[in-house]
């Protein structure tokens, strides 16, 4: 028997008549998961050595903005189990 395929917006799925409907990672999706992989790794301070400048500075902004929201987060935390 032939498999079935269908379409969805980022996910293929193939229909195989035992199991039903196996879900498939588009090609779309596994490089965005790619990437958000990599964009981590940069931010825990892995695989910087071939970034630009540019880059660099994107990457200590977005930890200067975490470090920014963590404090402020940390400061509403003790606010409130002080009263």
């Amino acid at each position: 028997m032939s498999c079935k395929e269908a379409w969805g917006k980022d996910l293929l799925l193939t229909y195989h008549p035992n199991i039903k409907y196996i879900p498939k990672i588009s090609k779309y999706v596994q490089d965005k998961k790619l990437h958000l992989y990599q964009i981590i790794r940069h931010l825990r301070g892995e695989e910087v050595d071939g970034l630009s400048i540019r880059d660099l500075q994107g990457v200590e902004m977005q930890l200067d903005t975490a470090l920014k929201k963590t404090r402020s987060r940390k400061v509403i935390y003790m606010y409130t189990k002080t009263l």
